[in-house]
């Protein structure tokens, strides 16, 4: 049997910000660098070009390192930009951004007809060929292989489609979700009926909810000790690093291990690979988890822990096969 500190998770990258640090009580790291050199509110810039060098030049001083990720809507400036001055960055497309546009792009009658298997394709495909295959298939049958903005989008789906960028730690970000969020704040209290009186009134009550809300949040995740459902120490030492919000989302991953079998599909001198797949379900899909030898690193095909910072249920029902009760 391995022990805790043989096994690791192939972790998304450390220096992204990460939403399940949220237990912790350490302050916030304040950068120490000339005024000059800060942005600025409102700050105003005579070129796209001259927003990159400042930011970066910021970075630099600060110690910061470049991005792993950014997330735009397919601006032709930006990519262009992005690509120069943050080679090692990945930058990927709003996947919301262009499903959105099926409904203009693609006509009615094939939009009613394919939308859905579209949608379907570029959100759950696990994998570039599964992508690739199923996107074939579908624009072939509903004779749109020669659709230019359909052909235009799958010449770079590397950049928004899910089974190419779930190996970059996003939790679900998008580029839209700003305006959603603000959207969905204005409808909920305000109305396009209010005076500027009542205006006012109402958004300075909404913002103090909003504030109160937030603290609150914050008071739970740092005082309170979620219910553990498990003797498993991996679920009390995740307590103590998520958010409650992330920590019930793991919680529900653990809760699902049970109704999982593992079977050994190979084996070489090199790694071990495992097929994850619930037992009593059949024509369930299966997951990969494999394993290095030579590092011990454990990775899963449905790329949850990458992808959103939380082991996802095949991993888990893994280590508990091999018996790995704490935190790898």
């Amino acid at each position: 049997m391995q022990s805790v500190d043989d096994i690791q998770l192939l972790s998304p990258s450390p220096s992204q910000p990460c939403e399940e640090s949220g237990n912790s009580s350490e302050e916030l790291y304040t950068p120490k660098v000339k005024n000059e050199v800060i942005p600025k509110m409102s700050q105003e810039f005579k070129s796209l070009e001259y927003v990159f060098m400042y930011y970066n030049n910021y970075a630099f001083k600060a110690g910061f390192t470049p991005p792993k990720m950014i997330i735009t809507d397919q601006d032709p400036a930006m990519t262009r930009k992005t690509d120069k001055h943050l080679p090692n960055t990945f930058h990927k497309y709003c996947i919301r951004h262009i499903v959105s546009k099926f409904s203009e792009k693609i006509g009615a009658l094939a939009y009613k007809e394919h939308y859905e298997q579209l949608k379907k394709c570029t959100w759950n495909s696990e994998s570039p060929k599964e992508f690739d295959a199923t996107w074939a298939y579908i624009v072939g049958k509903s004779n749109l292989s020669t659709h230019q903005w359909l052909q235009s989008m799958y010449e770079i789906h590397a950049r928004w489609v899910l089974a190419y960028t779930r190996h970059i730690f996003s939790v679900h970000m998008t580029s839209s979700q700003r305006a959603e969020i603000s959207h969905a704040f204005f409808k909920m209290y305000l109305s396009d009926n209010n005076s500027m009186y009542e205006f006012v009134t109402r958004f300075e009550r909404a913002l103090a909810r909003l504030r109160h809300n937030e603290l609150d949040s914050n008071h739970k995740d740092i005082n309170e000790k979620p219910v553990l459902k498990t003797s498993w120490l991996m679920e009390k030492k995740m307590s103590e690093l998520y958010t409650l919000h992330s920590f019930k989302k793991f919680q529900e991953e653990i809760f699902q291990i049970g109704g999982y079998v593992l079977t050994i599909l190979h084996e070489d001198e090199r790694r071990r690979v495992w097929k994850v797949h619930r037992e009593e379900m059949e024509g369930s899909r299966g997951r990969v988890v494999s394993v290095d030898k030579s590092s011990n690193r454990v990775s899963c095909s449905c790329q949850m822990f990458e992808f959103d910072g939380i082991p996802c249920r095949h991993l888990l029902a893994y280590l508990s096969l091999i018996q790995i009760k704490g935190t790898p």
